[in-house]
C-alpha cells in the first residue's frame, strides 16, 4: 500500500509497482518464500495470523510467484498450535479442497471453541499421575502388575472369588457398622 500512496494514475501506480517489484532477486523470492513457511499463529488470534501469512502471499505474487489455494491451507495448518489439531485432521480429511474463504471461517469458529475450553481437571490429572507413572521406563503393566491394579492405584488387593446374589461388589471389602 505504501508504494501506491501517492499515484496520480492507474499507469503512475503501476510504473511505481513495476520499478519497486521488478527488482527482486532470487534471493530474496526465496527469503519471502521461507518467511510464508515458517509463519505461526502463536498469540496472534486467527485474524491476525491470516492476515499474516495473506501479505505474505501478496508479497511473493507481486514477484510473480503465486501459490493456489490449497497450498496457503496447508501452511495454514502448518502453522496452528496443537490445541487446534482436531480441526487440522478434520480438515485434511475433506475429500474436495475448501476454499480460503470457507477456511477462515471454519478457523474462526474453531478458535472460539479452543478459547472456550476449558481443560478437564481429571483429565489432566490423569495425564499428570500417568507421566509421573512413566518415568524411569517402567510401565504400570510390567513388573507382573495386572491392569486391574493399574486403575486401582495397586494398592488394594480384590478377591476374585465367584459369588452370587446379594454383597458380589463388595468382595474383599469389609465395613465396620456401627449399631
Amino acid at each position: 500500500m505504501s508504494y501506491a500512496i501517492g499515484s496520480v494514475s492507474s499507469q503512475d501506480l503501476w510504473t511505481r509497482l513495476k520499478e519497486q517489484f521488478s527488482t527482486v532477486s532470487r534471493t530474496s523470492i526465496f527469503q519471502m518464500k521461507s518467511n510464508l513457511q515458517t509463519i505461526k499463529k502463536r498469540s496472534d488470534n486467527v485474524s491476525q495470523y491470516l492476515q499474516k501469512i495473506k501479505e505474505a502471499r501478496d508479497y511473493l505474487s507481486a514477484a510473480m510467484v503465486h501459490f493456489a489455494d490449497e497450498d496457503i491451507v496447508i501452511l495454514a495448518l502448518i502453522g496452528l498450535p496443537p490445541e487446534y489439531n482436531t480441526f487440522q485432521c478434520m480438515i485434511r480429511g475433506r475429500e474436495n479442497v475448501i476454499s480460503l474463504k470457507e477456511f477462515r471461517s471454519q478457523l474462526l469458529a474453531e478458535e472460539r471453541i479452543v478459547e472456550t475450553h476449558v481443560p478437564n481437571p481429571l483429565l489432566s490429572a490423569m495425564v499428570a499421575d500417568h507421566s509421573s507413572a512413566t518415568k524411569g521406563s517402567t510401565s504400570p503393566f510390567q513388573n507382573n502388575s495386572s491392569p486391574s491394579s493399574f486403575f486401582s492405584g495397586g494398592n488394594r488387593q480384590f478377591n476374585h472369588t465367584k459369588q452370587k446374589g446379594r454383597g458380589k461388589f463388595n468382595q474383599g471389602v469389609k465395613f465396620n457398622r456401627q449399631s
